[in-house]
Formats: structure tokens, C-alpha cells, sequence
């Protein structure tokens, strides 16, 4: 909530342009900014998560936005869903090595 009040403060606008940004992302399952919140500007990002279900950390790409994001929706999820496995795996067997 303090994060909200922090996005109030420069305008109703950003508010609304957050909540569009978070259920875009709910419903997909990852984070998804269409330039919502910088114009001009997408981002998508993901969670990584440890063997226990915590996150750890998480990765973002962000690029300039393209006139018709829907397809590159679907390409940043696979593309991120790929490269978490990955940190996933290494960060898992980091851990069992350091063990």
C-alpha cells in the first residue's frame, strides 16, 4: 500500500496505469507492462523460485513497446519461463554444493 500512495503521489493516471499493468499480469502469470507505467517502454518479468517454493529473486527484460504486443507476449513468457528454469536449476545446485 505505501507503494500505491508513493504512485498517487505524481497522479491518478500512474494509479490506473499500475492496476492495468497488475491485472494484465495476473492473468497471464507474469509480469506484463505494455508501456503502462513508462510510455514507450515494455517490460515483462518472473519470479525465480527455490526448491521450497520461495522466491529468490526474479529477471526483467525490458524493450522499446511495439504496435502490436500480442505476440511478443507470448514470446517473453516463453523466453523468461526458459531462462528462470535455468537460474532455478543452477541456484539449486549451488546450494547443494555449498551444502
Amino acid at each position: 500500500k505505501i507503494n500505491l500512495r508513493q504512485i498517487a503521489s505524481v497522479g491518478d493516471a500512474r494509479v490506473t496505469a499500475v492496476h492495468k499493468m497488475l491485472r494484465r499480469s495476473r492473468r497471464h502469470g507474469f509480469g506484463v507492462n505494455l508501456a503502462d507505467v513508462v510510455p514507450g517502454i515494455d517490460a515483462f518479468g518472473m519470479a525465480l523460485m527455490d526448491g521450497a517454493g520461495s522466491v529468490f529473486g526474479s529477471i526483467t527484460v525490458a524493450v522499446p513497446a511495439q504496435s502490436a504486443p500480442g505476440a511478443r507476449v507470448a514470446a517473453m513468457e516463453s523466453l523468461l519461463r526458459t531462462e528462470a528454469r535455468r537460474f532455478e536449476t543452477e541456484q539449486q545446485a549451488l546450494l547443494v554444493s555449498a551444502g
